[in-house]
């Protein structure tokens, strides 16, 4: 049985450039025994997939990949889709561990998304190690709400209200996220602070804990890059 860890975020916890990586290293990870999912985002393939991570999230969240446009809340055929999408890659896959990285993911914090995300996964030949790096809340904060405030002038939506404005405090419920996706299987979990702290970046210790393999240098990754894999998603 192969493993699928599920990264899902937090947000500002090095993602973007965790998800160039595998962008970059698709073909050589597979080498490996590595299989990166994608999701096709404007015809583009992408790391980060925020369309699967979209088919689960209750309807009226308000991130801003919805805000601006990019997505829309997933109806029952765009569901169905992203689940027989990513069934089929994992039945291939079915002998190999496989990487599915959404921040998006984090969001997901109701009964029905759970529901949601067993429904997704149903079927897969694989053991669920769910992926979940935190940050201290103070630097997280600002971070977050920096990266909201150079998209708002982007968006076509307001912000919402309660749990659906992901700028409330739900949003840094970091217990909720480790009880939601603790019901999935063994929640592997990562500091952001104390990573950077030791090796001045979060990578080493991503890769550590998804069993990948160092395959390149992690210099030009160091930072949070606005990475080519997501070009439908930068400024």
């Amino acid at each position: 049985m192969g493993i699928l860890y599920l990264h899902v975020g937090t947000h500002k916890t090095g993602t973007s450039s965790f998800q160039a990586y595998l962008s970059d290293h698709v073909e050589r990870l597979k080498e490996d025994g590595i299989a990166v999912y994608r999701d096709r985002v404007r015809n583009r393939h992408s790391t980060n997939c925020i369309v699967t991570a979209n088919s689960v999230l209750r309807k009226g969240l308000r991130t801003v990949a919805r805000r601006s446009g990019i997505l829309r809340p997933a109806g029952w055929l765009r569901c169905h889709a992203a689940r027989g999408d990513l069934l089929r890659f994992l039945m291939m896959n079915s002998k190999q561990s496989v990487v599915l990285s959404a921040e998006a993911l984090c969001f997901a914090r109701e009964p029905s998304e759970m529901e949601r995300v067993r429904k997704l996964l149903k079927g897969a030949p694989h053991q669920i190690v769910p992926v979940l790096c935190v940050r201290e809340e103070t630097g997280w904060r600002t971070s977050w709400f920096d990266y909201l405030d150079r998209w708002e002038k982007n968006s076509i939506l307001d912000a919402g209200t309660g749990t659906d404005n992901v700028r409330e405090p739900w949003y840094f419920d970091v217990d909720a996220i480790r009880s939601f996706w603790s019901q999935l299987g063994p929640l592997v979990e990562i500091d952001y602070d104390a990573a950077v702290r030791e090796e001045s970046s979060v990578l080493p210790a991503l890769l550590r804990a998804m069993n990948l393999p160092l395959v390149a240098s992690l210099d030009s990754y160091a930072l949070n890059r606005r990475a080519e894999h997501v070009p439908s998603l930068q400024r």
